[in-house]
C-alpha cells in the first residue's frame, strides 16, 4: 500500500472513531447515571416522619403511647421527625432525650420539647447516626426511640 493510501486509510479511521465516540457521547446507554456538566442535578425529596402520642397516653398501662414506639429514619431523606400530641383530654406530653427526662441542669440533650398540648407537635431534625430513646418528663412510662442511619 502506498503512503498516500495509507494516509486516506487513516483519516478514514480517524473520523470513523471520532464518529462513534460523538456518538456514545450523545446517547447515553439507559439504565447508566452519567455526570456530566449538562446533566441536571438529581432531586432528593426529604419527607418528615410522624409519632403520634395516642389518647390515654397519660395512662399508665396504656400501649402503645408513642405510636409508632420506634422509628428508623435515614440522615438527608427522612431524618425529621414530628410528634404530634393526639390526647382528647387537655394533657400536655414532651419529648426528652432519655439521659436527660428528669431534667437534670447539667445534663445536654440530643432534643428536649416543652410541654405542648393536644394538637400541637414538637418536631426535631436528627444531623447524627446513632440511636436515641426518648421518654415524656411528666409521665416517663411513656419511651420511645429513633434510630438514625447514614
Amino acid at each position: 500500500m502506498r503512503s498516500d493510501q495509507v494516509l486516506a486509510v487513516a483519516t478514514v479511521l480517524v473520523f470513523t472513531i471520532g464518529m462513534v465516540s460523538l456518538h456514545v457521547i450523545k446517547e447515553p446507554v439507559k439504565g447508566v447515571e452519567t455526570t456530566t456538566h449538562t446533566s441536571p442535578k438529581k432531586e432528593v425529596k426529604i419527607t418528615k416522619v410522624t409519632v403520634t402520642i395516642r389518647p390515654g397516653s397519660y395512662i399508665e398501662g396504656r400501649h402503645p403511647t408513642y405510636d409508632p414506639p420506634s422509628v428508623r429514619v435515614t440522615l438527608g431523606v427522612n431524618n425529621t421527625v414530628v410528634w404530634i400530641n393526639r390526647e382528647e383530654v387537655d394533657v400536655r406530653h414532651d419529648v426528652t432525650h432519655e439521659p436527660c427526662f428528669r431534667h437534670e441542669p447539667d445534663c445536654i440533650p440530643a432534643f428536649r420539647s416543652a410541654l405542648f398540648a393536644p394538637g400541637e407537635s414538637f418536631q426535631y431534625t436528627f444531623v447524627d447516626r446513632g440511636e436515641y430513646r426518648y421518654v415524656c418528663a411528666a409521665h416517663p412510662w411513656m419511651r420511645g426511640e429513633v434510630i438514625v442511619k447514614g
